[in-house]
């Protein structure tokens, strides 16, 4: 058992458990890794090679062994430090096992638990209203108002300008865009949220949107109608009420890959750069096409 129980590096020569002295052939003489990427695609291949030599790199005690490599596991992230944390404790979630075995089962799965596309949310637009007013129509066609704008890039201008003109006085229309902590609008990233007020009657409803930002044209948001802000018994409504947001595909550019396609919100070279959706109506992003559930990436409160 070694006292030591910090994941480190190891440093030439270093200490064996009968105390004895070791030199450890250097890191570059047994591995090799490359990596290849492909422009337009954004595709990249990393290709791990064993480069020592079974006659020369490892000496030992009793002469030259080799050295072999084990299977292993990868992850792309950005940020973080998922696999270890060097300074500190094996998480106990794999890397014993293949740092000892070459057993690669465990991790994989820890891994696997908690493999997912993490998104920034964009600024977005809020309509609180009894009126039926809607800011878009799920089974419908974009009405060309401004939510592609929002879907696709994050801009809620051009909605928020649209829809100046087609709510009425008792209606609350407005815009949400600097994350909690920030001076200035953005997005706001995994941890960070957004807070704005409003006012509200019995028989009014919230309806907001805002973009998934590592889509090319989705955008997260409640039922085309709304969440009703007032119980049965006309007391407000507080509390998590997360079970009722939506994903919603916009139906104005053609899916990729989220996070890697070329045309996705971060990957774009300028706006309105994709394909255009051969079907053009708004709808639910269904668990079939995209499984992670929207609780896993928004939460949403409402107090008093």
């Amino acid at each position: 058992m070694d006292t030591d129980t910090s994941v480190r590096r190891i440093t030439s020569p270093t200490t064996l458990s009968n105390g004895a002295m070791f030199n450890v052939p250097a890191v570059a003489s047994m591995i090799r890794v490359t990596v290849t990427s492909n422009a337009s695609t954004r595709q990249f291949t990393v290709r791990i090679e064993n480069v020592a030599s079974d006659t020369s790199t490892l000496q030992t005690t009793q002469g030259a062994k080799p050295v072999r490599l084990s299977p292993g596991v990868w992850t792309l992230t950005t940020g973080g430090e998922p696999l270890f944390t060097e300074g500190q404790k094996d998480r106990g979630l794999g890397l014993e096992a293949i740092a000892e075995m070459g057993q690669v089962t465990g991790l994989s799965a820890a891994l696997a638990s908690t493999t997912g596309t993490g998104t920034p949310v964009s600024p977005g637009l809020f309509l609180v209203s009894a009126s039926g007013h809607s800011l878009f129509t799920v089974g419908m066609p974009d009405s060309g108002l401004g939510l592609e704008r929002i879907a696709e890039e994050g801009n809620v201008t051009a909605l928020f300008e649209s829809m100046k003109g087609h709510v009425t006085a008792q209606d609350m229309l407005g815009v949400f865009n600097t994350p909690e902590g920030a001076t200035s609008p953005g997005a706001a990233r995994p941890s960070a949220a957004y807070t704005f007020e409003v006012s509200a009657r019995p028989g009014d409803r919230l309806s907001f949107v805002t973009m998934y930002g590592m889509s090319n044209d989705w955008f997260f948001g409640t039922s085309s109608e709304g969440i009703a802000l007032f119980d049965a018994m006309e007391q407000p409504v507080t509390g998590d009420v997360s079970s009722m947001l939506r994903l919603y595909d916009a139906g104005t550019e053609f899916s990729e890959e989220l996070g890697i396609g070329p045309n996705t919100g971060p990957q774009q070279s300028a706006a309105n750069m994709g394909l255009a959706d051969t079907d053009n109506k708004v709808r639910e992003v269904t668990s079939s096409v995209y499984s992670t559930p929207v609780t896993s990436h928004l939460k949403l409160t409402i107090s008093r």
